[in-house]
């Protein structure tokens, strides 16, 4: 009666999505359903012969000693990850998961079940949901960061700005614009060149972004050689002092480009 209940039990996993295999104490194969014929490349013939697990688990390849090991020698209930390239040739690869549990002692004997997954079409679907929210953050970025200094854009300040007035007008608190320009760009372009002025944006907005700004507000180039700043929870008095901590800070560095030191001030 009991050898008869473990047939049925068994035959439950016939339809199974995931391969099923149950091995006794040494190791032998007694039950494998179809999936997990089909994915160890064993006949029916041959599983009913009670083949040793590791002469038949290759899934459609070469037999691997070491991910053998590890199904073999794995306690109870422990998932293992691993690779196997199909027999056919394909370079591509199915990523396994095998999951061990111990089944209920029958008389003396003490079975062991492998439970087989196939992970290759969630791990692709995984990794193309990744891909794609990569890009999409990728395509975010670049059209909310200005080319050539790396910063933030126009379109990102308006963004910033109408969030930053809406939240200040219904809650009433504050937040300081500072809006600012580099004197005589264009002479400096035409005395040095348009590199020696990509240099120049480039550098103030690089030494205004890292040590003149708090993490949450906001630095943009407005465009040219304009530059914009919102200082969140910020009043006036306080606005004035960073926006004259800026100026200085600029007029105090020195700028070299080929050699030439460049005066800069806003």
């Amino acid at each position: 009666m009991g050898e008869k209940f473990k047939k049925m039990n068994y035959k439950l996993f016939d339809s199974s999505l995931d391969g099923v295999v149950v091995v006794d104490e040494e190791n032998r194969v007694i039950y494998a359903n179809p999936l997990a014929m089909q994915w160890c490349g064993g006949s029916v013939r041959k599983f009913r012969q009670k083949p040793k697990f590791e002469e038949v688990f290759a899934f459609r390849s070469a037999v691997v000693e070491e991910d053998i090991k590890k199904i073999t020698s794995a306690t109870a209930y422990k998932e293992i990850e691993f690779d196997h390239q199909k027999e056919n040739g394909d370079s591509e690869l199915m990523l396994m998961q095998v999951s061990v549990q111990p089944e209920e002692e029958s008389g003396e004997s003490k079975h062991w079940i492998y439970f087989i997954r196939n992970n290759t079409l969630e791990t692709r679907l995984r990794n193309k949901y990744i891909s794609e929210q990569h890009a999409k953050q990728h395509f975010r970025l670049a059209a909310e960061t200005d080319a050539l200094t790396g910063i933030s854009n126009k379109k990102y300040f308006w963004d910033k700005f109408n969030e930053s007035f809406a939240v200040a007008s219904s809650a009433g608190s504050t937040f300081s614009l500072i809006f600012f320009d580099l004197d005589n760009f264009k002479k400096l372009n035409d005395t040095y060149g348009h590199f020696a002025g990509d240099f120049v944006l480039k550098e103030t907005a690089s030494i205004i972004e890292s040590e003149m700004l708090r993490s949450g507000d906001v630095f943009a180039r407005f465009g040219g050689e304009e530059f914009v700043v919102i200082l969140k929870r910020c009043n006036i008095e306080n606005g004035l002092r960073v926006a004259e901590r800026i100026r200085q800070r600029i007029a105090d560095h020195k700028f070299i480009y080929e050699k030439h030191t460049l005066s800069v001030t806003i």
